[in-house]
């Protein structure tokens, strides 16, 4: 089992919410770098609340279908649409939450839907141009909206070597899909069975039997089949076969011919252009994981950090410090609280650090005690790259002016060190 960056082995991946393994990314869709995907309109007012008060640590995840164990990834076969017998799922307008299928048997009997596939990594602007279409199309006809996607990403098949990072995770995904109000989610397990599968075949078992699908909203590189043999024109003759409309959505990106781009994320991210990030998401990019014990070097220099524990299988920005917020839950409320941060991405170069770890100095708190708390960091600008002083004085001397480069980034009051003896987190172990 693959670990966190930090090092702990997946020793907290029960507070994490999500599997500490190497999971990789999902999704059939084009040349296993490139995705489709969604984000897109407010949920019911009701729903939304639920959904997104806490984004740092979701309370309580969407609720799932299943009344049986999630299926092998490995050597079973396709699941087999007429094994269905639970009832049909209501329209969206009567849905609280987002269902969650784990596999085809779980979906409900005589389901009628309007479908989208794809992996839906960052959720960015150009998968929120998608999702609205789809909720759009399902409400006008009265359907289910149901993404489709696909776990683990297609790459840690095809590319075992290099499989594709992630910005997010999934469960992270799933979250903020239900929170943006989709009404059901179906996450197939990807194996060779699923790939070996023709583009008829594959739309024949998931879109017509398995989700009941009247139309299907994709972009213009769709591609799914072995072998990514089918394509748009492909879905066209089998919509025109077995009786569901093609809803095609037109590239988009910031400037004429881009577009919007989960592999531009991932490049951005790695040179730590995070403000350009920004942009394609359409909110600063998160990290989300638990705090955890670290070397608590930076109390005793008037820096305390809470360090984050991250999965192995996410996309990190580039080494470096950056200005940005610790989001954190309010305790017995659905609200967060964002505390601007110094956030600190690298081995720690000045004490010969060889693991990489992710640090957040809240700005003039000494008084928080963050030990096993899931929550996110968001990053907001980067001040500078990782860099190794001739002496810790010269550190001290940087990271006084990265505090008065965030205050101002962050438009806070500035802040100064904080003395060891005001600093009160204290570990569970110790």
């Amino acid at each position: 089992m693959a670990g966190c960056k930090c090092g702990c082995s997946g020793r907290s991946r029960g507070k994490l919410g999500v599997e500490h393994k190497r999971k990789g990314q999902i999704g059939v869709t084009v040349d296993g770098r490139r995705e489709l995907g969604l984000v897109g309109v407010p949920r019911r007012a009701a729903t939304a609340a639920a959904s997104s008060a806490n984004p740092a640590s979701p309370a309580a995840p969407a609720q799932t279908a299943s009344v049986q164990d999630t299926p092998s990834q490995s050597t079973a076969a396709p699941d087999s649409p007429t094994s269905q017998a639970t009832p049909a799922t209501a329209p969206a307008s009567q849905l609280e939450q987002m269902k969650i299928f784990r596999s085809l048997q779980e979906l409900p009997a005589g389901m009628q839907s309007v479908v989208t596939i794809g992996i839906f990594d960052g959720v960015h602007k150009g998968h929120r141009r998608l999702l609205k279409t789809l909720l759009a199309e399902a409400r006008q006809r009265n359907l289910t909206s149901v993404v489709l996607t696909f776990d683990p990403h297609p790459s840690t098949l095809h590319r075992p070597d290099q499989p594709s990072l992630l910005i997010h995770p999934l469960e992270d995904r799933l979250h903020t899909l239900e929170a943006l109000g989709i009404d059901a989610c179906l996450v197939s397990p990807y194996n060779w069975d699923l790939a070996s599968l023709t583009a008829e075949d594959f739309v024949k078992h998931y879109f017509v039997e398995a989700l009941g699908a009247k139309a299907v909203v994709v972009g213009e590189d769709v591609r799914f089949g072995a072998g990514n043999s089918g394509d748009l024109q492909t879905l066209r003759s089998l919509g025109e076969k077995y009786g569901f409309e093609v809803v095609v959505i037109a590239d988009e990106g910031a400037n004429p011919g881009e577009r919007y781009s989960s592999t531009e994320v991932r490049r951005l991210l790695a040179e730590g252009e995070v403000e350009q990030v920004q942009q394609i998401l359409g909110r600063p990019y998160r990290l989300r994981g638990v705090i955890e014990k670290g070397h608590q070097r930076g109390r005793q220099i008037g820096f305390p950090t809470a360090n984050l524990c991250v999965l192995d299988s996410l996309a990190l920005p580039a080494d470096g410090v950056y200005a940005g917020f610790l989001v954190r839950s309010v305790a017995g409320q659905q609200a967060v609280e964002h505390l601007p941060a110094a956030i600190s991405v690298g081995s720690n170069p000045q004490f010969a650090g060889q693991k990489i770890t992710v640090e957040a100095h809240v700005l003039g708190r000494g008084d928080l005690n963050l030990y096993g708390e899931n929550m996110g960091l968001d990053f907001v600008a980067r001040l500078r790259p990782m860099l190794r002083f001739d002496s810790v004085e010269q550190l001290l001397s940087q990271m006084d002016q990265d505090l008065r480069a965030c205050a101002e980034i962050l438009n806070v009051p500035a802040a100064r060190r904080i003395p060891e003896g005001v600093v009160q987190a204290q570990p569970s172990d110790e």
